[in-house]
């Protein structure tokens, strides 16, 4: 498909989505825009959108945020396989609490932690998930044990712990799960840390045991996932990388006992031959 194709595609997508027509003309536009913002950079104003079915984002004229759009409300990406309903949710790189938002909406959370680094994204993603009623914001990095770390923040979408930058706050897992009542699991933990998850999963795993699934986006440019894959699951999970799923496109850790029989049709476990 040409790059006219797809653009026409995503703006009838983003339109679809849409709950008003100014929010369908808007969403529709940003993924024209979303092209044109690669060659001449424009004012990074805000827009605030609402979807058909329920929730509203304020997001800023940036590719990094209109990806992100695009990826949770207009095509549902984080829709979890076999049916599962999560009830408490740690976010690990919040962004601007577009998933948050997304997950409190579409699964009626009873409590989601979400965190986020980079300081202008924390204040949308206090915004976005204010009307939630159900998200705790941890303005922090996430890594293997609590402390602080140097955040280099690139573009918006793509902020990392590194060697050098601003000191921010880093929190472990089990202090986060602090903020979820007391002896409750976290049903779901999404991973996209921009690389961080090779600290996170080569440190300490103990808190893999108040966890149910794992939503993970790997960045290949910076880490080897198998030895990542291979830790997690010595901790009982199966490991399903994205795409195995009939229209699940994420890498995803579940425990055993929330893949219905017979629901895989092809190999997808083990530590071989499941990332290229």
């Amino acid at each position: 498909m040409g790059l006219a194709a797809r653009t026409i595609r995503d703006m009838r997508r983003a339109a679809n989505s849409g709950a008003d027509t100014m929010s369908r003309f808007r969403l529709a536009r940003d993924q024209l825009l979303y092209r044109v913002l690669r060659l001449v950079p424009l004012p990074a104003r805000t827009r605030h959108v609402r979807f058909r079915g329920g929730g509203e984002i304020t997001y800023r004229l940036l590719r990094g945020d209109i990806l992100v759009i695009r990826e949770i409300w207009t095509d549902q990406s984080y829709r979890l396989p076999f049916g599962i309903t999560p009830r408490y949710v740690i976010d690990l790189g919040a962004n601007i609490g577009a998933a948050s938002a997304w997950f409190a909406q579409h699964h009626r959370c009873d409590a989601i932690v979400a965190v986020e680094a980079d300081r202008e994204n924390a204040a949308l993603l206090r915004r976005n998930t204010a009307p939630t009623g159900v998200v705790t914001v941890v303005e922090a990095a996430v890594g293997p044990v609590d402390g602080i770390a140097l955040f280099e923040r690139g573009q918006p979408h793509l902020g990392r712990i590194g060697p050098s930058g601003q000191p921010v706050d880093m929190v472990s897992i089990p202090t986060l799960l602090e903020h979820l009542p007391p002896g409750a699991r976290a049903e779901l933990v999404k991973l996209d840390i921009e690389g961080g998850e090779e600290a996170l999963i080569m440190g300490p795993l103990e808190w893999l045991e108040r966890v149910d699934a794992i939503v993970v986006e790997f960045h290949l440019a910076v880490v080897d996932p198998l030895p990542l894959v291979a830790r997690v699951e010595a901790h009982g999970f199966r490991f399903i990388r994205g795409g195995t799923i009939p229209g699940y496109n994420h890498d995803v850790f579940l425990r055993p006992q929330l893949i219905p029989e017979g629901a895989m049709h092809s190999p997808s476990a083990g530590t071989h031959g499941v990332i290229s």
